[in-house]
């Protein structure tokens, strides 16, 4: 029976994570600060919660023990991110580093860690798909410390497997962004959240994936320019393409090769077309309750 701690798992990947071990017989504890809502993890049989913080090692050293795998979810995203570049710093790379020490003492304890296909930077010159041995120049303080936590992960002797995440498209009915983080001909490939999920927890389970830095994103179905993902949205959520606003210029994402990470998690579950169904019955269900 595997013993799994999830950092910063009071979130909806967080969530679903747990849920989905739990269903398959694993111990989890979940690690999250205490001013997160934890009420959809309470109650879920053989999950346990514990409030703290990653930047602190008695909160960390306290949720590490008898945990046999760690998934490491804990950061601080964007936009947040670029507002103090010490804070993203100390929350990204600093508790990496303190949680990574700690393992070290538990050599045979397995990390799984969700970094960013953000690391890469600004791809849209290069010939897609962007493989995982891609040396990207990142531009963001997040992005930066996504590859200082990776470092740090890839040089410390320990087991681990490395999740560069796309984009996640959620099937729910949502707020369109004030600006769409990309511009109209670049090229995007974008994720469903439960196939996250789903490579995750298969990280987990399948021994292939460690000592692995593998891109996860949604497939070649997803593959397509921004104005063709938003038309897609737009068209379900009833709302003009021509109301949408991109960004002046393009930004971090393209098509990536995910033939291996596919090949090794078996995750690519939500084509395109699938995911557009989800979400046309989420937005129905949402216009039926109003």
């Amino acid at each position: 029976m595997k013993r799994v701690l999830v950092t910063g798992g009071a979130g909806s990947i967080g969530v679903d994570l747990s849920r989905r071990l739990s269903e398959d017989g694993c111990l989890v504890r979940v690690l999250d600060l205490p001013v997160c809502d934890f009420s959809s993890i309470e109650g879920i049989d053989g999950v346990e919660v514990i409030s703290g913080d990653i930047t602190r090692e008695d909160d960390l050293k306290k949720a590490l023990s008898e945990v046999d795998t760690v998934v490491h979810l804990a950061a601080l995203l964007p936009p947040k991110s670029e507002e103090n570049e010490e804070r993203t710093h100390l929350v990204n790379v600093h508790a990496t580093q303190i949680l990574v020490e700690m393992l070290k003492q538990i050599p045979s304890t397995h990390l799984v860690f969700t970094s960013s296909v953000t690391t890469y930077g600004d791809t849209t010159k290069e010939n897609p798909p962007i493989p995982a041995t891609y040396a990207g120049k990142p531009k963001s303080i997040y992005a930066r410390s996504k590859i200082e936590a990776e470092d740090i992960i890839r040089s410390s002797g320990c087991p681990y497997t490395i999740l560069r995440i796309s984009g996640i498209s959620i099937p729910a009915f949502m707020e369109p962004p004030e600006v769409w983080p990309f511009i109209p001909d670049q090229r995007m490939e974008f994720i469903s959240r439960n196939d996250v999920v789903t490579a995750i927890f298969q990280s987990i389970v399948r021994d292939q994936a460690r000592g692995t830095v593998l891109n996860i994103a949604g497939g070649p179905s997803w593959q397509m320019k921004g104005r063709d993902y938003v038309q897609a949205i737009y068209d379900i959520m009833g709302v003009p393409a021509e109301e949408a606003v991109y960004q002046d210029s393009s930004g971090f994402f393209d098509w990536y090769d995910t033939s291996q990470s596919q090949k090794i998690l078996r995750y690519q579950e939500t084509p395109f077309p699938r995911f557009l169904q989800l979400l046309e019955h989420a937005v129905e269900a949402f216009m039926s309750e109003g």
